[in-house]
């Protein structure tokens, strides 16, 4: 037969006629079938599943040195610190060996390199933090302030020999530090502090008399670290030692918060400091300002820890707990809570993580870190507080630990920068505008301006200063700008042709133009800077024009009055006598001066009492009374 008359499989369509050689040949799906089981088959992949304990995968992005560095010392702060901290903060003790034992560690200045440090990562730094306040924030404010307050300083801004003398020793926990910044007057506000360093040079030492409070560590510390203000009104660091005379650190009794840790003051009543422990390498704000920012890196991890063991605690004792026959947990409200605590955290805790690998790349800023010190412990003490209230009565009793966590992290959100302090700190960057006090408008660009026209009259007037230092029983310094408004001040005579007599009506109606003028200015600032600068040109013009005809027909000088707010004339309001109100006349000049502002700024107390702490200027004109005042 021929080919064509030989029986064929015919290919059925979409199925046999894709087989190709021996497949074709057989012919059959059971063929294809059999194939199927003998092939190999591809792995599943496994499902992914989600870790309630690390819902962002963390574990995954840390190093195994960083991993390492944080169990051993989970360990030590679960097997050592947990046990004493219930009595520690029921009595308010203070273990000082606990300080022994982290030099031990290593974990004292642990990112510092050499010097008995370890040099680890920040992100390593931040996992320690983590885990002591896990257990409390006074263990680990105890641990911040030797690393980031008093080894930091010293590694960034010492000399070899300062490092050499005192960071080993530090590292090790053989001596324990302090870091003295705080004033009794001055919190939020550093660059006012009353602490003064002045330099002797014939015995080659600074004198530094003052006071620091609510300092960690100080009534057991061996060293401290205190800013001072020198003569020159530079801020710098040095380090004082236990023992020098008329240094003392009495402790604050009597807190709720941060029971664990002494907590104290550092008195310091002429103590002589020798000139090689002052810290050489900084000057001015910038160098207490770099050691918060250290430790609030540290505390932004610290926070999020004992948030951490909130949360833990509430959601077991919810699953122990039975109500209306089933466990609290089951109630959708405190899985609400549960669930609102775990974003938090985690949201934190991610954040804390991309900050510190950027801190080991050197590319932080500082806003950055007031970020993130913020949120972490605005989070952390509204966690702690819902965990307390879902444990109900028991969430009071320490035994349960969350309320001294609330306790604890009422201090943590406050200290090294207040909540609201670091969202001006971030209201700056994002506007560009300064809002830390009242009428700063005018601050920034008159403060050199200021300074300026004290410098000019000092030359112009030589003897008869327009400015001078009083210091008053309390040590305190105040620099006046307008002298004779203050009754213990009454040898000041400018040079009577630079004087002209007005009527005291006019003049205090022109002082309380001005006052309205800097008034509203001060409060919405260049808001509405075109329209107050239209009304005080109608109101100070037409005076102008009169007060210049009556000079040039005397002969005298010309007379300057600020037209607007944009007008820098050297002019001041005095009293004379504390009867006649005369102005001071000064040649035409180029100088820049003061605003309106500042120059009705002394009489402000005599229209609106409480407007000076208020509207304060950099120069403490605060200090300022009326000659009415000053005598009552």
């Amino acid at each position: 037969m021929s080919r064509f008359g030989q029986s064929v499989s015919c290919p059925r369509p979409g199925k046999d006629h894709q087989l190709n050689g021996p497949e074709k040949a057989q012919g059959t799906a059971s063929a294809l079938h059999k194939d199927a089981e003998e092939a190999p088959k591809p792995p599943k992949p496994s499902k992914v599943t989600f870790d309630w304990r690390d819902a962002l995968n963390l574990e995954g992005q840390l190093t195994e040195e960083e991993v390492m560095i944080r169990d051993s010392f989970r360990d030590y702060c679960q097997d050592k610190l947990m046990p004493r901290i219930l009595m520690a903060n029921r009595h308010e003790h203070f273990h000082r060996e606990i300080v022994s034992e982290m030099g031990e560690l290593g974990v004292l200045g642990p990112t510092i390199k050499g010097f008995g440090c370890a040099g680890t990562s920040y992100v390593a730094y931040g996992l320690i933090a983590r885990e002591v306040e896990r257990v409390d924030s006074g263990y680990r404010s105890v641990m911040s302030v030797q690393s980031s307050l008093v080894m930091h300083p010293i590694n960034a801004y010492g000399t070899e020999a300062q490092k050499e003398k005192y960071l080993p020793r530090l590292a090790r926990g053989e001596i324990l530090g302090c870091f003295g910044l705080t004033e009794p007057n001055h919190g939020s506000d550093p660059s006012s502090m009353e602490t003064k360093a002045k330099y002797n040079p014939s015995s080659g030492t600074f004198s530094i008399s003052g006071a620091k409070t609510w300092i960690t560590n100080s009534p057991v510390a061996d060293i401290a670290v205190v800013w001072a203000k020198c003569e020159d009104g530079k801020v710098r660091g040095f380090i004082l030692e236990r023992g020098m005379k008329g240094f003392t650190t009495p402790k604050i009794e009597g807190k709720f918060s941060l029971r664990a840790s002494a907590t104290g003051m550092i008195l310091m009543d002429e103590v002589e400091v020798p000139q090689e422990n002052l810290l050489p390498n900084v000057s001015g704000l910038a160098g207490p300002f770099g050691c918060l920012n250290n430790a609030r890196y540290g505390i932004a991890w610290g926070a999020l820890g004992a948030a951490e063991f909130c949360f833990h605690a509430a959601r077991q004792y919810t699953l122990d707990r039975i109500q209306f026959g089933v466990p609290l947990a089951r109630n959708q409200l405190m899985q609400k809570k549960m669930a609102d605590m775990l974003t938090e955290i985690t949201i934190g805790l991610q954040s804390c993580l991309a900050l510190g690998r950027l801190i080991d790349e050197k590319s932080a800023a500082p806003e950055m870190i007031s970020m993130l010190k913020r949120n972490s412990c605005g989070k952390a003490l509204d966690i702690a507080r819902q965990a307390r209230d879902m444990l109900g009565g028991n969430g009071i009793a320490d035994e349960y630990h969350i309320i001294r966590h609330v306790m604890n992290l009422e201090a943590v959100n406050t200290y090294e920068g207040t909540h609201d302090i670091h969202a001006l700190i971030l209201g700056r960057a994002i506007t560009g505008l300064q809002s830390f006090t009242v009428g700063n408008a005018f601050h920034s660009d008159s403060h050199k301006a200021l300074h300026t026209a004290l410098i000019d009259w000092e030359v112009r007037y030589s003897g008869t200063m327009d400015s001078f230092n009083y210091t008053d029983e309390g040590g305190r310094s105040f620099q006046y700008l307008v002298q004779n408004m203050d009754p213990l001040y009454k040898e000041y005579k400018p040079p009577p042709r630079d004087l002209i007599q007005l009527p005291k009506s006019v003049l205090y109606l022109l002082m309380a133009a001005l006052v309205v003028v800097a008034v509203a200015y001060a409060i919405v600032g260049h808001l509405i800077k075109d329209l107050m600068l239209d009304i005080t040109d109608c109101l100070l013009g037409p005076l102008e024009e009169d007060l210049k005809k009556d000079v040039e027909a005397e002969g005298l000088s010309p007379l300057h009055i600020p037209g607007s707010v944009s007008h820098l004339h050297q002019n001041a309001f005095h009293v004379w006598e504390q009867d006649d109100i005369i102005i001071p006349m000064t040649p035409q000049s180029d100088s820049p001066v003061h605003s309106p502002m500042m120059a009705v700024m002394p009489y402000i107390p005599s229209f609106f009492p409480h407007a000076l702490h208020h509207m304060s200027s950099p120069m403490h004109i605060r200090e300022y009374l009326s000659p009415k005042e000053s005598e009552a």
